[in-house]
């Protein structure tokens, strides 16, 4: 996937000749908001009516399978808040979708960036859009996965659509003030400005859902049981002597079934358990391992882009830091989870390790075992760290504590 930078802020606007409507500016006044206005944390959002055509046209192919694509454009700064404008999209075709998911492939990004380059060489991957026939507008698990891992720029946006009910919403990163400090979650975007240049009148017929995103920045938490309530007896008491007998039974208070109920309960039970391995766990684990290779192939374009900046050094795809992003940038005053892989077949031992760019030595993050594919691999607290420029660094050893494969090494900096 082609990165696309932040562009500076122009020194005309487009409609320099028409009066600036407060308190947008300019660079809104042929634009039609749909929902309500962005958030000052979140990033505005400007759609083309040439790319809301072929959104819709895509969406349209299938209204029981979930389709999906790429969204191109140019992210900027105005008026101290992230925008981005999407000029066009592109569909993506993929045999990795059902009526409940649909997945990226290594094959459909590879044909994505050259459909990119054919005809649309000026404009960058700004996010994605998908469909949720008839299922509502949300950000499922997988969807915060992909997000996170292919769209990991703090401009980066994704579109939902169900083109049963007619309803869309945009999603994108935002900061959060929390009580450890700020932390970057996945927020609904409610609302979005149509840039109104084909014809007058708005093309876009959706409403904006209001779904909840699932992610893991706190939203969900979980919930003690309960205390019994007092004042209910939970059991009988039992008598403080046993009858006297060298054993003590106490009536079986189960009813009684004949030996032939209890085997065709027995052979029941067996067969609800292999009805449920072939129906819902076998799927699961396809699904799961597909996703994972997905994940995988991002994160190996996304590493081929850092290497190019010098941000990374990581030539073994099984000793990998995904997160945190390679040439990125951290807040001060927060946990930071290490996610990447550690799966090297003839290593015993993993080492994470950390230090500022200017220091010789490495102090140790974590050591472990047993190997991890696509797992928390240790965590780092910035707020014991000064702002500076950072690197992380991974490598294997065998039993003998000898090194073994290629260690990976990345950059990021602490604001």
């Amino acid at each position: 996937m082609t990165s696309a930078s932040t562009s500076s802020e122009p020194t005309t606007s487009p409609h320099a000749n028409t009066p600036p409507p407060p308190p947008a500016g300019e660079f809104l006044a042929n634009c039609v908001l749909h929902g309500e206005r962005p958030q000052p944390n979140q990033v505005g959002v400007i759609v083309s009516q040439e790319a809301l055509a072929q959104i819709e046209q895509h969406c349209a192919t299938d209204l029981y399978r979930e389709l999906g694509g790429v969204l191109l454009g140019k992210a900027f700064r105005r008026q101290g808040q992230q925008w981005v404008a999407v000029a066009a999209a592109l569909p993506a075709v993929s045999e990795q979708h059902g009526p409940v998911h649909f997945t990226f492939t290594a094959d459909v990004w590879a044909k994505i960036n050259r459909d990119r380059e054919s005809h649309y060489p000026h404009l960058n991957i700004v996010g994605w859009f998908h469909t949720h026939p008839d299922l509502g507008v949300f950000y499922s698990a997988d969807d915060v996965v992909v997000h996170t891992v292919a769209f990991r720029e703090l401009w980066h946006i994704g579109l939902v659509v169900d083109p049963v009910r007619q309803e869309a919403c945009f999603f994108g990163w935002e900061q959060q003030e929390m009580r450890d400090g700020l932390e970057r979650a996945i927020s609904p975007i409610e609302g979005f400005y149509e840039r109104v240049e084909e014809q007058a009148t708005s093309l876009n017929a959706w409403r904006i859902g209001r779904d909840r995103s699932w992610d893991s920045s706190g939203r969900y938490r979980g919930v003690r049981p309960r205390a019994p309530l007092s004042g209910v007896a939970m059991a009988e008491d039992v008598a403080d002597e046993p009858p006297p007998a060298n054993f003590f039974a106490p009536d079986n208070l189960w009813p009684q079934f004949s030996p032939a109920v209890g085997v065709g309960v027995g052979l029941s039970s067996i067969l609800l358990m292999a009805c449920l391995l072939l129906v819902v766990i076998l799927p699961m684990q396809r699904k799961a391992a597909a996703l994972a290779a997905v994940t995988l192939a991002l994160s190996e374009q996304a590493f081929r882009e850092a290497e190019t900046a010098g941000t990374a050094v990581c030539p073994d795809a099984q000793l990998r830091l995904i997160a945190p992003q390679a040439g990125g940038e951290l807040s001060s005053n927060t946990q930071v989870s290490l996610v990447g892989t550690a799966n090297h077949a003839a290593a015993s031992q993993y080492t994470v390790y950390l230090r500022a760019s200017q220091e010789d030595g490495w102090r140790v993050v974590n050591q472990f075992r047993r190997g991890r594919v696509l797992a928390i691999l240790g965590q780092v607290d910035t707020t014991t760290l000064p702002p500076g420029s950072y690197q992380l660094h991974l490598s294997a050893a065998d039993r003998n504590g000898q090194p073994v494969g290629q260690p990976c090494t990345i950059t990021f900096t602490i604001k």
